[in-house]
């Protein structure tokens, strides 16, 4: 109630809406304003690309819109980065996947997607090439393994909960995760039965602990040991996945 005319106070809450019956929610309701920002994300998103593109001056396809969501992710301040620079490009036609491709980074967690998506579908060949894609933007190695790992442990947490037929609502409530991520994690576990991701898991374990003893020997400046550890990995993963697919035991 004290506060100078020239100071501005703000509350940031990430994640779910506080609850209003708090008393400091209803403080700030009194004093001040609540606003919600919710992320963009599919046809929010796109739109918001779409539009975005026109007020710059450019065009775009709905379908390369899409593209674009996809690769880049829903960061709306890198979004925006990267279409001015598109629209820069393209100098009056209409920006294409190959600008987007050649223009721009994608986002990590949506390539790990792709990875993990390569795998479902026991395409080792595809997988490899997207482990190369991530290498070579420039991402750490070790920061790709740990993002590779975080994955499937997501995958096995929803593939659990939907074995005991929790709701996507449900599965988004007990591990507190974007429903982005969830929806991603729900749709790719139909590719993975459970025993096969206990599988997966198990063989990143092992790499875990390689690079840890000093097995793998790897560090910043020379990266292949590891790179070839990960492509094995992604060979040994797609035979995995078939065979447990067809109820063989893999030791």
């Amino acid at each position: 109630e004290n506060l100078s005319e020239d100071c501005v106070v703000v509350f940031v809450k990430e994640g779910s809406f506080p609850d209003r019956r708090s008393a400091l929610v209803k403080k700030i309701q009194k004093s001040g304003k609540i606003e919600v920002f919710s992320p963009k994300e599919g046809i929010a998103l796109t739109k918001w690309i779409l539009d975005t593109v026109l007020e710059h001056g450019g065009k775009i396809s709905q379908e390369n819109a899409d593209f674009l969501a996809r690769h880049i992710g829903s960061n709306l301040w890198q979004l925006g980065n990267e279409i001015e620079k598109l629209v820069t490009f393209a100098d009056q036609r209409e920006i294409t996947e190959k600008d987007i491709l050649l223009l721009t980074k994608a986002n990590i967690k949506t390539t790990i997607f792709k990875l993990t998506d390569h795998l479902g579908q026991k395409n080792a060949r595809l997988a490899i090439q997207t482990l190369g894609t991530l290498t070579q933007s420039g991402d750490d190695i070790f920061y790709i393994f740990f993002m590779i790992v975080r994955h499937f442990r997501i995958l096995i947490q929803v593939k659990a909960l939907l074995e005991q037929k929790k709701t996507q609502q449900n599965i988004m409530s007990e591990l507190h995760l974007h429903p982005f991520v969830i929806e991603n994690a729900i749709r790719q576990c139909r590719n993975f039965p459970l025993a096969s991701l206990k599988i997966i898991y198990g063989k990143l374990l092992s790499i875990d602990e390689a690079v840890k003893t000093g097995k793998i020997k790897t560090s910043t400046f020379d990266t292949r040991p590891m790179n070839l550890v990960l492509e094995t990995f992604i060979l040994d993963c797609c035979k995995s996945v078939i065979a447990s697919t067809h109820g063989a035991t893999i030791s």
